[in-house]
């Protein structure tokens, strides 16, 4: 499959490639009523061994400690936000697709 012409001005658009060191940490997540929960906001995190290989992480405030939820154990070396397209396709007419197994 290739990349259209869309997926590559939504990456560039919605992705600055803004990545951080570990040691500078996220924004905590909040809830439904806007209060301060106990981790961060989803981050992707990347592997040391091989920085194009990333999980999905956050960091956990109350135990000071960074998690992903991948299966491999991996050394983490930075992080970044995830990349919101929100006002990419809210400016944009796209079309869906359905993944496998959808139902409604």
């Amino acid at each position: 499959m290739t990349q259209s012409k869309t997926y590559k001005e939504m990456k560039h658009h919605a992705f600055k490639g803004e990545f951080r060191p570990m040691h500078e940490l996220p924004n905590r997540a909040k809830d439904l009523k806007g209060n301060l929960e106990k981790f961060s906001v989803p981050v992707l995190v990347f592997s040391e061994h091989d920085p194009s290989y990333f999980e999905i992480g956050y960091y956990n405030f109350d135990t000071e400690t960074w998690n992903h939820f991948g299966d491999v154990s991996i050394r983490l070396i930075c992080w970044c936000e995830i990349p919101n397209p929100t006002e990419f396709a809210g400016n944009n007419k796209l079309s869906y697709v359905l993944h496998e197994g959808y139902c409604d």
